[in-house]
Order: C-alpha cells, then sequence, then structure tokens
C-alpha cells in the first residue's frame, strides 16, 4: 500500500536486520483497540504525529490539539468576524500570494511566455476595502457553507472512515499547533487572484485555518496522545501501542534503513 512510497522507511530492511522490533516494544492492537484508544481521550489533549507523509511528499512531525468540536470554532470565528466588521476588534493583515506578472507589471492567475511568477506581499488594514470585502465573504461563508462533497463516517473521537469496505482512516477534529518538516514537498508554483488570496489569508488566520486532517494510510511513524503512543509498522503494515519513549527507539532503528 502506502509503505511502497516511503522509501524514507527502508522498505526493504526485514525483521532479521532489525535489533528493534515491534512487538519487543509494544502491544499489537486491531480496529475496536484503536476505536477504544481514541475514544478515551480527552478533548482537546494535545497530539504528535510524527513521521506523516502528505500527498506532496512532505514527511514532518505535526503537534495538534485532538479531538476539538468543528461547530465550536466555527462560532467561535464567526463571532470574531463580527466584532471586526462591527469594528470592536482592530485587525490586520500580510498577504502573500503568487501571481504571472508582465513586462507592464499586470497580474494574471495564468502562464504565458512574457509573464513571470512571482510571489506578491501586501499589508492590508480595515480602512482597506479589499480586507473588509474578504472578512464579509469568510463571514458569511461560514455561516452558510457549501454542501459538504464528501461524507464521513465517524469510527471513534477524532476518527472517521468513508465507510464500510474503505480501509483508510482520517484523523480530523484537529487544530494545527507546531509542525516540524524533515522532508520538503513538492509544491508547485501557484498563482491567485488577489480577492481570493486576501479571502485565504484571512480564513488563515482564524481557528478553522488551523482545522487539519491527517490521511492515516500507513504513510506515518506514530501518533501520540494521552501518554501513549501508537505506533505502525508501514513494512507489514500492522498497529502498536507503546510508551512514548519507545517511540525513539523505533525511529533509532528506522533511520540505520
Amino acid at each position: 500500500m502506502a509503505a511502497d512510497n516511503r522509501e524514507r522507511k527502508g522498505a526493504d530492511m526485514t525483521e532479521q536486520a532489525r535489533t528493534v522490533t515491534f512487538d519487543q516494544i509494544g502491544v499489537e492492537v486491531g480496529e475496536r483497540e484503536w476505536q477504544e484508544f481514541l475514544n478515551a481521550q480527552r478533548s482537546g489533549s494535545f497530539c504528535c504525529i510524527r513521521g506523516y507523509e502528505n500527498n506532496r511528499g512532505e514527511i514532518a512531525d505535526h503537534w495538534v490539539q485532538f479531538g476539538i468540536s468543528y461547530p465550536n470554532i466555527v462560532a467561535a470565528d464567526v463571532a470574531t468576524l463580527t466584532e471586526i466588521i462591527e469594528g470592536r476588534k482592530p485587525f490586520a493583515l500580510e498577504v502573500k500570494y503568487g501571481a504571472w506578472v508582465d513586462g507592464r507589471g499586470e497580474q494574471f492567475n495564468r502562464k504565458a511566455t512574457d509573464r513571470s511568477p512571482m510571489t506578491i506581499t501586501l499589508t492590508l488594514d480595515m480602512t482597506d476595502a479589499r480586507l473588509r470585502a474578504a472578512v464579509a465573504h469568510v463571514r458569511e461563508h461560514l455561516l452558510h457553507p457549501d454542501e459538504a462533497t464528501v461524507q464521513y463516517d465517524k469510527a471513534a473521537k477524532g476518527a472517521y472512515s468513508l465507510g464500510e469496505g474503505h480501509k483508510t482512516f482520517y484523523i480530523r477534529d484537529c487544530l494545527r499547533v507546531h509542525k516540524v518538516v524533515h522532508k520538503r514537498g513538492d509544491y508547485p508554483f501557484k498563482a491567485s487572484s488577489q480577492d481570493v488570496a486576501i479571502r485565504d489569508a484571512v480564513r488563515g488566520d482564524l481557528r478553522v485555518g488551523r482545522y487539519r486532517q491527517f490521511v492515516m494510510d500507513g504513510r506515518w511513524d506514530s501518533m501520540t496522545v494521552g501518554g501513549q503512543s501508537i505506533l505502525v509498522d508501514g513494512i507489514e503494515e500492522r498497529y502498536f501501542i507503546a510508551a512514548p519513549e519507545q517511540v525513539k527507539a523505533v525511529a533509532a532503528v528506522e533511520s540505520q534503513g
């Protein structure tokens, strides 16, 4: 499965070559134990997902708050935006976005032979009509969101699937706290219109902008929350619960692959 895509994991490393095995440091768990483990966690607990690889090839450690209520953070953000619109809360923002720029300095969303890729930086406050419009747009979208195109089934606290027959599960309901990148991903240049870039920056400054989802399809090393760690053996696709300090032993072994 996803293990084939992880050269970093040392997919050709056999059990005999390991000095420490997953069985020696953890207890193997199945789906039911997964669910029980997650359901026992306190909402808002700090969680660390180590060695997570996204679809751009980035590998990073993520610290998040686990099991948060998305409707609650939306309500809090709507209240914040209302205060900003009514002038009861000051608001200023730096906006960075990509654009294709021609020799006359005009910005475009699309590439052309006479245009060069550039990163544009704007600093805006609520005296600027563009920021006022973006704040109002984001608030309206939070109040009346588009209909969801993907329906998830909740399997446990913070964990979802796409329904029966789908093995991959998703850790959702997380708020980003911190990230350490170990391998940079392949992110191509992306151009955006100025209006869209300002809206994205407003949303990114809110709690909903810190909302994260993780696809737990084997391209991760461990998930630590509530004083316990879940490890994944990406070669055999088995899962283990272990004490967090034991995660370092596994990381040390895999770094030799």
